[in-house]
């Protein structure tokens, strides 16, 4: 389902990641055309049709007076309807891409009026720039260093001129804001070397290797956020064969082209690059490609702080944080914000799995006034574990957004838990699954996997909700869910008298198969054994 104007229009009231222009103006680059009951948006990143009264009878007209020139207020008297109105249209617009900000103009000149329109129109890709000047001061106000290959160097300069970014010659002016290290092997003997002179200085280098049928862009290495060169090599994971031939002219010119685009994009803020994050490796006669994320291997003394022999290459863990990892500040993408508001994610909160063939067995109404009387494990004070770690609060009917007890990224809820039963004077002995959508338990089976605890809580992280709205992080998610589920069951049980032990490691199959879960979809990310003896 798509973003609707009310939904963005209420959150830009309070969202400051939120843009409505305040002198709205088209985007260049992009028109709207009539489309059976609507209006087709063409030119902008997703062609999209807007439908409804307002569009089939108004948004020309309010298209026609976003001419930079005029405020909502104006705009609402000129069409004679609320400003309101106005507000929730320019800022559903802006999501849209057809509308920048022409209060937010710089005064800046540009003689290539296609690289203005370019990054116009493309500037909703990010949403980082208000209006297309920010973009191209950015450009013009960079000043980069080629290094490298000789060959390479003199064209890619000539490209990067034409784009308005400023190249210099020297290494050591103190202008330079990037290095970009042109090699043509796998082995080139001077880039460790410039690698080591941007470490020290504190200035980002960018690595592009370009050999026979075979781009490589990156990594972006930078002292303050990045591993260094020898660990972003290390990382590799490519199944790309590498070849130590020159590439033929016609390579060079593509690999070219396709490097400065990633450049652009990097410096202008205006549509995404994979980099500083990832490193792209592109196959120039098929366009297969592939990335990686390059981590700090244990050991580094470079860009590490784990002392040792140095890893050869990063662990597993290290690859999936840093290819999930939320870059500075200055890389972050504002339109990636906006997913938050489409009604498919908001309803992410509300799914729940329901084990609709599983025995109900009620719990007793969690009872706040319990908290503090050191009464131990029961069924009462087991109720409230779940309720405060895993539960829903009272909810409020004059909002739609679901209200927990414990934090969960984006409120959707990845923590499932199930309660294992060793105890038959609390429940009867078995395997539970906790609803928390009517704080309830439903009996899975009669088996008790983890033993040694008269209650084992057995965390899950539902990555596969999680993925629907962010994908790969998802896992990350689940994980930092699954703390704060875990800190809060810690201090409920502390604060009741029940003894809390952490399972430091757990047999992930048997668990998923006794309580219903695929690790794929599902994985174990706690177990918690509670009203034992060995207490935390």
């Amino acid at each position: 389902m798509a973003l609707t104007a009310e939904a963005i229009g209420q959150a830009a009231k309070y969202d400051q990641q939120l843009l409505a222009p305040v002198f709205p103006v088209m985007r260049r680059g992009v028109a709207v055309k009539p489309y059976e009951t609507g209006k087709l948006l063409v030119g902008v990143i997703k062609t999209q049709v807007l439908s409804g009264k307002f569009a089939e009878e108004q948004l020309d007209t309010l298209l026609q007076l976003c001419d930079g020139t005029r405020n909502h207020s104006d705009i609402a008297q000129a069409m004679e309807i609320s400003e309101e109105a106005v507000f929730k249209a320019v800022a559903f617009l802006w999501t849209c891409g057809l509308l920048e900000d022409e209060k937010a103009a710089l005064d800046v000149t540009s003689g290539n009026s296609e690289m203005v329109t370019m990054l116009s129109r493309l500037g909703d890709a990010t949403g980082v720039n208000p209006h297309w000047s920010h973009a191209i001061k950015a450009l013009q106000t960079t000043t980069v260093c080629i290094v490298g290959s000789q060959k390479l160097s003199d064209k890619f300069s000539r490209i990067l001129n034409e784009s308005g970014v400023q190249v210099s010659k020297s290494i050591d002016d103190p202008a330079v804001h990037l290095i970009i290290a042109l090699v043509t092997s796998e082995n080139d003997d001077d880039l460790l070397a410039f690698s080591t002179i941007a470490w020290d200085r504190g200035l980002p280098l960018i690595r592009i290797a370009i050999t026979q049928q075979r781009l490589e862009v990156g990594p972006y290495i930078d002292p303050s956020f990045t591993p260094c060169l020898n660990c972003a090599i290390a990382s590799k994971t490519s199944s790309f064969d590498a070849s130590s031939e020159e590439a033929d002219e016609a390579d060079i010119q593509l690999a070219l082209g396709i490097a400065v685009h990633q450049i652009i994009g990097l410096v202008s803020r205006s549509y995404a690059s994979y980099l500083p994050n990832d490193t792209k490796i592109i196959d120039l006669n098929t366009f297969e490609n592939t990335s990686y994320a390059p981590a700090t291997r244990a050991g580094c003394p470079v860009c590490g702080s784990a002392t040792g022999p140095v890893a050869p290459k990063p662990t597993l863990a290290a690859r999936y944080e840093q290819s999930v990892a939320i870059p500075p500040r200055k890389f972050v993408d504002v339109k990636g914000h906006q997913v938050h508001y489409k009604p498919s994610n908001l309803q992410l909160q509300r799914q729940f799995r329901e084990f609709s063939n599983a025995e109900r067995v009620e719990l007793s109404v969690p009872d706040p006034n319990l908290m503090g009387i050191k009464q131990g494990l029961n069924m009462e004070t087991l109720s409230l574990v779940l309720y405060y770690s895993a539960g829903l609060r009272p909810q409020d009917s004059s909002t739609e957004k679901l209200r927990r007890w414990t934090a969960a990224g984006g409120n959707i809820g990845s923590v499932g838990v199930r309660v294992v039963v060793a105890d038959s004077t609390i429940l009867p002995v078995g395997t539970y699954v906790y609803i928390e959508s009517d704080h309830s338990l439903k009996r899975l089976n009669t088996e008790v996997p983890v033993k040694g605890s008269p209650i084992t809580l057995v965390l899950f992280g539902n990555v596969y909700k999680v993925a629907q709205k962010y994908g790969s992080f998802a896992l990350r998610v689940c994980l930092q869910d699954a703390g704060c589920s875990v800190a809060t069951a810690r201090l409920v049980c502390q604060d009741l008298g029940i003894s809390w032990h952490p399972l430091a490691q757990w047999n992930e199959q048997q668990l998923c198969a006794c309580c219903s879960a695929v690790p794929g979809h599902e994985p174990v990310t706690a177990v918690i054994q509670i009203g034992g003896t060995d207490a935390d």
